[in-house]
């Protein structure tokens, strides 16, 4: 039987910076839009709600994108080329 290697740290951490940057994206769009564009359609806790989000998804974009340049870095380090998205989400 075959057994399953464990994925390099560096590689769990680049597709944790991907997702954390996918996610902070559309949540980001999500508030923007609640924000400002549809703001009437809402309460008023849900556009303070809102507006709190927009910085707070920006931090987070901000240190998916740190934590993706640091991950692809360790694995230059390593010797490799970075693995494409779809071989990562096998692992």
């Amino acid at each position: 039987m075959h057994a399953k290697t464990p994925m390099p740290p560096a590689y769990r951490y680049l597709k944790l910076a991907n997702t954390m940057l996918m996610l902070s994206l559309v949540v980001s769009i999500a508030a923007f839009l609640v924000a400002y564009p549809y703001a009437s359609r809402f309460g008023l806790p849900t556009q303070v709600t809102a507006h709190l989000a927009i910085p707070i998804c920006a931090g987070f974009l901000k240190l998916g994108y740190v934590m993706r340049l640091a991950s692809q870095e360790a694995i230059q380090r390593m010797g490799t080329a970075a693995l494409p998205v779809h071989a990562i989400a096998q692992h």
